[in-house]
């Protein structure tokens, strides 16, 4: 499910191998010396980078892949070593080979402190990589609920679309972020925004079965406006059929609790009988184990039947 997600998330994918980015190729890889601001960065080797810049290297120097030393820094999470870059005018917007910005990156990795560093020396919130992906998205993607604050204070706009016509709030509600998803809705995200497989934030969390975003979602429809927005066969999918399973899961419960119970009563009433006054203690003690057996399944088909409804 999903599928058109893929190419979207082809670069945040591969942010995570090991200590490189989409665009950050070993020297060795490409038969280049890396720049030496470039590589005191990755290194995070504060004194190195401090005295390269009073030595006047070149603050926006650019690898093979047009990495600049703030990107590098901002991915990798040094504040330090980013202070420093701004403090020598690195230019903040500049953007690699794949148009990602250092704020955009430090907003995927959720490093707030220099995401509030960058938009403090004027970066711009909306700037979208080659994919249409802003800083917004990448943070709502991540779950970085603070970030996503931080950007819409300084006035990110929450209905963008990407490349493949996702939203901040689709995302957020794929992956089931329900923090996000209600702040982002108290900022005016558009519920009725469709994606280019035409899902809308909704329909992406129905079929991730992220019952907290559903509810956060649904929560202003009435039955025809989420008709609406799944439509008939989408509403028997997700509501009727689910609904009818949990009612008859949890008649299941019920019948199957009584069942044990009356059995369990049925041996404890014989132990009266038999052993007088040691059978009333014998009698209480499997009376009690046959309350909680029977709680216990009952609770076991409930909770199941709960999984069942989506709504």
């Amino acid at each position: 499910m999903f599928k058109h997600m893929s190419k979207i998330m082809l670069s945040w994918i591969l942010l995570s191998n090991l200590n490189c980015g989409p665009v950050f190729s070993s020297p060795a890889e490409v038969g280049l010396r890396l720049p030496e601001l470039i590589d005191a960065t990755e290194k995070q080797n504060v004194q190195k980078v401090e005295k390269l810049l009073r030595d006047g290297c070149d603050v926006n120097v650019r690898n093979v892949n047009e990495t600049t030393p703030l990107i590098k820094a901002s991915y990798l999470g040094n504040e330090e070593i980013v202070q420093l870059l701004l403090d020598s005018k690195a230019m903040v917007d500049l953007q690699n080979s794949v148009c990602e910005t250092a704020l955009m990156l430090a907003s995927f990795k959720g490093h707030l402190g220099i995401v509030e560093m960058l938009l403090d020396s004027k970066a711009k919130v909306d700037l979208r990589n080659k994919d249409g992906t802003t800083a917004l998205m990448f943070a709502s993607w991540s779950g970085h609920l603070d970030i996503v604050q931080a950007l819409i204070k300084k006035r990110a706009s929450v209905n963008l679309q990407n490349g493949e016509k996702n939203t901040a709030l689709m995302l957020a509600s794929y992956k089931g972020r329900s923090q996000i998803v209600k702040l982002l809705l108290s900022k005016g995200a558009n519920l009725e925004l469709q994606n280019q497989n035409g899902d809308t934030a909704l329909i992406l969390a129905l079929d991730k079965g992220n019952r907290k975003v559903v509810q956060l979602l649904a929560s202003g429809f009435d039955y025809w406006e989420f008709v609406k927005q799944v439509g008939y066969w989408g509403t028997v999918k997700y509501f009727l059929v689910p609904n009818l399973v949990g009612l008859c899961l949890a008649g299941v419960a019920l019948v199957i609790g009584h069942i044990v119970s009356s059995e369990i009563a049925g041996i404890a009433k014989s132990n009266i009988v038999l052993f007088s006054s040691e059978g009333c203690l014998v009698s209480l003690c499997v009376g009690g184990a046959g309350l909680l057996v029977s709680r216990y399944i009952g609770s076991q088909f409930k909770g199941f039947a709960n999984k069942a409804l989506t709504l």
